[in-house]
């Protein structure tokens, strides 16, 4: 089953032409398809940012990947840090991604991770930051505040693949710059264009 915009899949959970065997069953399934929502559609006009690094032995590559509402790719970029502690080189890459944002002037942005010791760390108290990354966070909260709308928000991996798969490529290949769609990774546009809003379903 495909959908093409979140009315669509809307109206399947509302009426979704399958059985269940009690009322907890239909509960779970609407759960799960607002957490699908809520991943692949953001808010109109929000742009989203997915985090993700690929540590090495001796240095690592972060890269974040932007894009729009409707899921399409605004660019991703990718850079190399000197470090290979894999707290301290995710919370570079969400760094990365406050800042770039920032300086590009966009606004209601939501920066996903998956590393959620970075993202809860984002959101406590700084004398209960993890010290490796304690600078790299009040440099991050610093960039974000001088945006409005700004969410940092856990994502689960599978949520993250893009941003996984260009780190990694990046990595290989020992390289990093700014990707578009005309000259980015093949392996990397490949999860682009599958994630790109025609979302099927197995019901």
């Amino acid at each position: 089953m495909q959908f093409n915009n979140p009315s669509q899949f809307i109206s399947f959970l509302l009426s979704p032409q399958v059985s269940f065997h009690g009322s907890s069953d239909k509960e779970e399934f609407l759960l799960f398809g607002a957490l699908v929502l809520e991943q692949l559609w953001p808010e109109q006009g929000a742009i989203k940012i997915n985090c993700d690094t690929a540590v090495g032995l001796n240095h690592s590559f972060i890269a974040i990947v932007a894009r729009d509402w409707r899921g399409d790719l605004i660019f991703s970029l990718s850079n190399r840090v000197e470090t290979n502690l894999p707290l301290q080189v995710e919370a570079e890459a969400i760094n990365l991604a406050t800042c770039v944002v920032v300086n590009c002037g966009f606004e209601n942005v939501v920066v996903e991770s998956d590393a959620k010791a970075c993202i809860e760390a984002l959101k406590a108290p700084t004398d209960v930051v993890p010290w490796r990354i304690s600078t790299i966070v009040a440099d991050t909260l610093s960039w974000a505040f001088c945006s409005q709308q700004f969410i940092f928000r856990w994502s689960p991996r599978e949520s993250n693949k893009a941003a996984h798969v260009l780190a990694a490529w990046c990595l290989r290949k020992n390289l990093s710059g700014c990707f578009g769609q005309g000259h980015a990774p093949s392996p990397f546009m490949d999860v682009i264009n599958s994630e790109h809003l025609n979302v099927v379903v197995d019901v």
